[in-house]
């Protein structure tokens, strides 16, 4: 376990207010600290929207100093299982001197899939791994936070547990029985041998097309060449279309619409098990192949998209 040192990129009455907090002794906390740091410039602040408080906001509403701001570490939406401070990135997107990236904003960025560059922090495999399958089970979710409606997914799954893996962590005293494993696919075994992917994201709000945040958890099986499915915002689907992704609803005797809301997206899942339970899934991996195959080669402009806007940011913000 490695705890985060305090980043303190500027202060308010001697308090920091960019900080990486103490009490989120993660890796991929310091991960995110040591990648914001690059953003440091006497021509602007810096400052995160993870983990602040009502202070923070009303010192940017406030302030005339030029602030560059990140929402894309954690996401910053409406919903009993995030924060009441959303409203508050409205008003500050709108002033000329505070820039925020990220998502629910106009400057989009996908930090996320920035681990999966080669130079990033993900393990590298090498594409063969992937086509070194088996299929025996339909399915694999793997879930970690309670958050949301993961448990309402979880049970549904529960009932086609011939068919697949499905986790839903337990916590004991601040120990979770489900490692936060965001840097691999996990066991190899297993991801060679569960056809479909079923991506539980962490973002519960489903009917705003503004509030898209997509973590590892969507990047993995493009990256692992799986087909998959989201259990998330439902216009994630219209977002990684525009990106130039391919989805997999209607291969497997499903729709989806802007309308449905979490039970309909449930049944629609559970439908697709449904659907292949009864498939040669060997035989139609391969007749999905050219999908699978463009959607991890279009990974990569998604993330070169990613790099220029960091180099923008670093080098053309708050110009002229």
């Amino acid at each position: 376990m490695i705890y985060t040192r305090e980043i303190e990129l500027f202060e308010r009455n001697g308090k920091p207010l960019y900080k990486e907090s103490e009490h989120n002794p993660s890796q991929s906390v310091f991960d995110f600290a040591k990648w914001i740091s690059q953003f440091e410039s006497d021509r602007y602040l810096l400052a995160s929207c993870s983990w602040q408080d009502l202070d923070f906001y009303k010192f940017l509403l406030n302030t005339d100093k030029r602030v560059l701001v990140f929402n894309c570490y954690d996401p910053l939406f409406n919903g009993s299982n995030n924060t009441v401070l959303l409203h508050y990135i409205k008003p500050i997107n709108q002033r000329s001197n505070i820039t925020v990236v990220g998502n629910n904003v106009d400057n989009y960025l996908n930090y996320w899939c920035l681990p999966f560059a080669p130079e990033g922090n993900f393990k590298n495999y090498l594409q063969d791994e992937f086509l070194n399958f088996n299929f025996s089970k339909v399915f694999l979710c793997y879930q970690r936070s309670n958050t949301g409606n993961r448990k309402q997914l979880y049970d549904a799954l529960s009932t086609l547990s011939d068919y697949g893996t499905a986790t839903y962590a337990q916590w004991d005293n601040g120990s979770c029985t489900v490692s936060n494993d965001i840097y691999t696919l996990g066991e190899m075994s297993i991801w060679n041998s569960h056809f479909l992917n079923i991506v539980s994201e962490t973002q519960y709000e489903w009917f705003d097309p503004y509030q898209i945040f997509l973590s590892e958890k969507t990047w993995k099986p493009i990256y692992g060449m799986r087909p998959f499915l989201h259990f998330t915002n439902i216009y994630a689907n219209d977002f990684l279309k525009e990106q130039g992704f391919e989805l997999f609803w209607e291969d497997f005797g499903c729709t989806f619409s802007n309308d449905m809301n979490v039970n309909n997206q449930i049944n629609q899942i559970v439908n697709a098990i449904e659907f292949l339970k009864n498939e040669n899934l060997n035989k139609l991996y391969n007749k999905l192949l050219p999908k699978i195959k463009h959607n991890r080669y279009n990974l990569n402009r998604f993330i070169q998209r990613q790099k220029d806007k960091i180099n923008f940011l670093k080098t053309g913000c708050f110009n002229g």
